[in-house]
């Protein structure tokens, strides 16, 4: 499927909705090289496209079908508010990043030992070298998308399991 959120990002996006929920929604990524690469976490408000049973997106469903690669299982995933999608999340995935791109399209968060306090977010930051570097703290009203067991998060938690 093809999802766009015109108002955040340009971009299409290769996914499968897994979970829609009245405010949030879960999409199992695709990469370009049709391999699953982890899980969002959008504001069901801000896709403003859906494109689905085209022969090209038959075709890499095909293609997947026979990929070493698998989503990964959403079930355990509370989509009812960002707070209980964060707390559902961090029980299964140690490293989030999370996105603000309303506020800034270029800068995200990736975070270990995430907590959620009332209307905040609070975690280690994780550097880009891919070593813990402080705290930070998030309103949950400013988070656009939330991404997990991709293999971006994996691979900065292997690095943090490494130190």
């Amino acid at each position: 499927m093809d999802v766009r959120r015109e108002h955040i990002s340009g971009a299409t996006d290769n996914a499968f909705v897994s979970a829609i929920g009245r405010d949030l929604t879960v999409l199992s990524m695709v990469s370009d090289n049709c391999a699953f690469d982890g899980v969002w976490i959008v504001r069901t408000e801000d896709i403003t496209y859906l494109r689905w049973g085209t022969e090209y997106l038959q075709a890499k469903a095909r293609v997947l079908e026979g990929s070493p690669s698998s989503p990964e299982p959403v079930g355990y995933v509370d989509i009812s508010d960002w707070g209980s999608a964060i707390r559902s999340v961090t029980e299964r995935h140690p490293v989030l990043t999370l996105h603000r791109e309303r506020t800034n399209d270029d800068v995200c968060d990736v975070a270990a030992e995430v907590e959620v306090l009332e209307s905040v977010v609070i975690g280690e930051s994780i550097s880009i070298r891919g070593t813990r570097d402080g705290r930070f703290s998030i309103e949950l009203d400013d988070i656009t998308r939330l991404d997990f067991a991709g293999g971006y998060e994996r691979g900065y938690w292997q690095r943090l399991r490494a130190d």
